[in-house]
């Protein structure tokens, strides 16, 4: 097991290993993007005028695409790949980030949540594996 963060990051000879680093910022980044417009949704309300209600209509949605992405395409980079799907994920959640910056109305608002939740579903797959093959020998558990 490695003791510090600088030993994980170097191959049993002691070679630098910047794929794992690489991957787990891809990681951390992605799935904090999915979370960063959260505070502004009581904004969006308020300049909106929706409801409570729709305000949990559109944290939903979110849940919907994460779970539909998980079942549906959850395994599909071990089928093309881990670098493909994770510049997929990362456009995902660029768009999504477009969407909230050009937010008018519910409409891209959902459509903002719906494309995070597709992305994040794509990063948890793809990046959890990632950063385990990308893991130093004996340090994959």
């Amino acid at each position: 097991m490695c003791v510090s963060a600088r030993e994980c990051t170097r191959n049993a000879d002691g070679t630098w290993r910047p794929g794992y680093v690489a991957a787990a910022l891809v990681f951390a980044i992605g799935m904090a993007g999915t979370t960063l417009p959260t505070p502004l949704y009581g904004l969006y309300q308020e300049q909106l005028g929706f409801s409570e209600l729709m305000v949990t209509v559109v944290f939903a949605v979110y849940a919907v695409a994460v779970i539909t992405v998980l079942l549906v395409a959850g395994n599909y980079s071990d089928e093309t790949g881990r670098r493909p799907v994770l510049l997929c994920a990362l456009g995902l959640s660029a768009a999504s980030a477009g969407c909230f910056l050009l937010e008018g109305g519910l409409p891209l608002l959902f459509a903002g949540r719906l494309l995070s939740g597709c992305a994040a579903g794509l990063l948890s797959g793809a990046a959890t594996a990632a950063v385990i093959e990308l893991a130093a020998p004996g340090q994959r558990a």
